[in-house]
């Protein structure tokens, strides 16, 4: 037997398991911190007032109209684009987040409602909502409008508009393909209610113009960036 062989072939085998170890491992971290949720996701339809909120919450500063096709961050807090086309992208964003905001614009709530449901819809079906039940905090942004719809109101057109897409979509599965999407949210059998899904729901009134609400949306976004 040539032992000098057993030896180099020990050798060789321990060095391939720890180039292997090593390699896990660097995987394995690299998901972790992919995986970490850190920001707090500004999102929703274009126009809804995300871009003046962030500036407001980040910069004290108040611009009437912000159209942007690009992202901002600071602090942890990430402002998405509201053009549909970057919708995909901005859901994304929600991997790495602890919270989601989702603006509207109280005033021309009603004539947007659909578009927004749908948007949030495609929120409430990622994973971050639907298996970690991130929370989703619902802003009406120009509260202080005199024509500005109620969070009542959003909430109880919200869900109508949710309850109509699960049909919907589930239809428009089913003429596509004869394959398994689950894109229902929800309790079967039961009208669609924010109570139903595993991510928290609420709502916030708030004005970036007049600051009126800001300082309860401040409070809740650092309350997610001050922990780890």
């Amino acid at each position: 037997m040539d032992f000098s062989n057993l030896g180099v072939a020990a050798i060789a085998t321990t060095i391939v398991a720890i180039i292997v170890t090593v390699v896990f491992f660097a995987f394995w971290k690299a998901r972790v911190a992919a995986e970490k949720r850190t920001n707090v996701v500004l999102l929703g339809v274009s126009g809804g007032g995300k871009t003046a909120l962030f500036l407001r919450l980040r910069k004290n500063t108040f611009i009437s109209t912000v159209p942007s096709l690009e992202e901002n961050c600071e602090g942890g807090l990430i402002d998405c684009p509201g053009h549909h086309s970057l919708n995909q992208a901005a859901l994304a964003k929600l991997k790495q987040a602890k919270a989601a905001i989702f603006v509207v614009d109280a005033v021309t709530f009603a004539e947007n409602a659909s578009e927004a449901a749908n948007y949030l819809y495609d929120i409430l079906l990622t994973e971050s909502c639907r298996a970690n039940g991130i929370p989703v905090h619902i802003v009406l942004n120009k509260s202080d409008n005199l024509n500005a719809v109620k969070s009542s109101y959003v909430k109880r057109r919200l869900e109508k508009d949710i309850n109509s897409l699960r049909t919907t979509r589930a239809k428009n599965i089913d003429d596509i393909s004869s394959d398994s999407v689950d894109t229902f949210i929800g309790e079967e059998g039961k009208d669609f209610s924010f109570s139903q899904i595993k991510s928290s729901i609420d709502f916030l009134e708030v004005s970036a113009r007049s600051e009126s609400g800001l300082d309860k949306l401040k409070e809740v976004v650092d309350q997610y960036l001050a922990t780890e």
